[in-house]
């Protein structure tokens, strides 16, 4: 063996857009995959010597797909729980919505977050979530941008670990810059 472990989850392309080494040694991967124009977003989980962990997802891979949109992943979070929460946009025919998507710990999509496992948030013109803070009670910060009509605002939001957002941060867990 060569060192490189050769996986092709989609029938195009994978991009990996972050990666975590587990307590265990187990390694998880996420980032988004093409398949036929669409991408989904994807977490894949690998063992300590680097083979595919068969008991996360669907053999090794948990993937979101709906509507056959393009979708891309801004960055992963794990929750206390070692739930995964996958922050970033989807392609809505001529603009981006923000999309939130939460795996459980085995991979399996969380219907506990938001009654069907995601949020895909409408905060203005073109919304990106890029980067995630998780905190102790798993409630979440999610920060990016969104286009205002003319220019770009920076976008912070936070959310409770059931989906719902955290009133806590002005009134109604969305604070534009």
């Amino acid at each position: 063996m060569n060192g490189i472990l050769d996986v092709d989850f989609f029938d195009d392309n994978e991009f990996i857009s972050t990666m975590e080494v587990l307590p265990d040694d187990r390694i998880l991967i996420a980032g988004y995959g093409f398949t036929d124009g669409d991408s989904d977003f994807f977490a894949a989980r690998f063992l300590a010597d680097g083979a595919v962990d068969l008991s996360f997802g669907t053999n090794g891979l948990a993937r979101f797909d709906i509507d056959e949109k393009q979708q891309t992943l801004g960055a992963m979070g794990i929750d206390p729980n070692g739930d995964l929460i996958l922050v970033g946009w989807q392609l809505e025919t001529v603009e981006t919505d923000a999309l939130i998507v939460k795996f459980t710990a085995d991979g399996q999509l969380d219907p506990n977050f938001d009654s069907d496992g995601f949020l895909l948030i409408n905060y203005g013109i073109n919304d990106q979530l890029q980067g995630i803070y998780v905190e102790d009670d798993g409630g979440f910060w999610a920060v990016g941008q969104s286009l205002e009509t003319t220019h770009f605002d920076v976008l912070v939001t936070k959310y409770l670990a059931s989906g719902q957002p955290d009133a806590s941060l002005d009134g109604d867990g969305v604070l534009r810059l």
